[in-house]
């Protein structure tokens, strides 16, 4: 049955073609990665989740190009990295090497490339008659084949190709696997596919973090049924995912809001007052404490708006509104570096459309602009 496949390493999601793998095999190898996690389907397909163990470095459309480096013997034979491969070759490969000038020779020494050549390679390897090829050494490809690659490779053009160590794509199917931050992935993928992706980053962050148990250091057993957990065999003890809550605020005076520019802000963009819920609080204390620690002020009317799971790497943002009561602004310097009342009509930059920042902004320039008619 085909599949959406997440497929992460550490922040980074890899897409085809700006959409999520789709089809019935994974596109990487299984080795690759860790534990393969059974998400909720999505819009009726069923959905896989896995970490990979090394990251994964794509290198743009090139000519491949001979290299200088030195020959290594490694069990008596001759091993070069980066070697280049020759069209037309035919040939099956076991180890990287140049190919002789010689048809059948074996390869002891470094050897000239020759273009053209259908060779017999390292042993006892011989050429298949066809131009299929299997390459078990990383090389450059410099024509078009349809090939099996068992290690990690560069293609210097898109090809149809399965791979069986680093990254498998479907044979027969042209793939083109890149990988994406998962925040930028929110402007390539439908809104339902970003929030998945960000459910199977939560539960992979889980997985890797949640390793022993707590109570007596036993490794943990993984359920994901009714709902993802873990539990220990030797004690029962039972562990859910921690979700860390944070709370988010828009303060508005009049035409009027709150802006602040936090210092871990990455860019040059203004925000609104936020930060963790701690233990024992509500969240309505939560909003009043971060207001009067960051910025000195007071606030009334407080409403809530709306929540949002915000998967760097397990939050949940939890937005409110509110309105300026009075007090001069003071901000907290291990914080923020400004905070200041912006109009309606001059605001700076603000924080993209995936945050919930964003959506309090946009919501009170929406309202204020129908009611101010600009």
């Amino acid at each position: 049955m085909k599949t959406y496949w997440f497929i992460f390493y550490q922040e980074e999601l890899l897409l085809d073609n700006d959409q999520l793998p789709y089809s019935e095999e994974p596109p990487v190898s299984l080795a690759m990665g860790g534990y393969l996690h059974t998400l909720p389907p999505l819009d009726g397909v069923p959905c896989k989740a896995l970490h990979l163990k090394h990251p994964y470095q794509p290198e743009e459309n090139s000519s491949p190009q001979k290299t200088e480096s030195s020959h290594a013997e490694e069990n008596g034979k001759i091993r070069k990295e980066n070697s280049y491969l020759p069209e037309k070759t035919g040939a099956t490969w076991k180890d990287k090497a140049y190919l002789s000038e010689e048809n059948g020779t074996i390869l002891t020494e470094k050897a000239n490339p020759l273009e053209g050549k259908s060779v017999m390679l390292e042993e006892d390897f011989h050429p298949s008659e066809k131009e299929n090829v299997t390459l078990e050494e990383e090389f450059h490809l410099s024509e078009k084949e349809n090939v099996t690659l068992e290690e990690e490779f560069h293609l210097s053009e898109k090809e149809n190709v399965m791979l069986e160590e680093d990254f498998h794509l479907s044979e027969g199917k042209s793939v083109t696997l890149k990988p994406v931050g998962l925040r930028a992935s929110y402007f390539k993928l439908p809104l339902s596919h970003y929030l998945h992706a960000g459910k199977a980053r939560e539960v992979l962050h889980f997985d890797e973090q949640m390793q022993f148990c707590p109570r007596c250091g036993h490794p943990l057993t993984l359920h994901e049924q009714p709902n993802t957990h873990k539990e220990c065999d030797a004690c029962n003890h039972q562990l859910w995912p921690s979700i860390s809550t944070a709370i988010i605020v828009r303060i508005t005076r009049g035409e009027e809001i709150l802006l602040v520019r936090a210092r871990n802000f990455r860019g040059t963009f203004y925000g609104l007052v936020a930060g963790f819920l701690e233990t024992g609080e509500t969240l309505e204390e939560c909003v009043a404490r971060e207001v009067k620690e960051e910025t000195g002020i007071s606030i009334k009317n407080l409403r809530y708006f709306a929540s949002q799971p915000w998967p760097y790497p397990s939050g949940l943002m939890v937005g409110f509104t509110a309105e300026y009561a009075g007090g001069t602004i003071r901000i907290q310097d291990e914080e923020l570096t400004e905070a200041r009342f912006f109009h309606r009509t001059r605001l700076p930059e603000i924080p993209p459309k995936l945050s919930m920042a964003r959506m309090l902004i946009d919501d009170f320039i929406e309202k204020n602009s129908a009611e101010g008619g600009n």
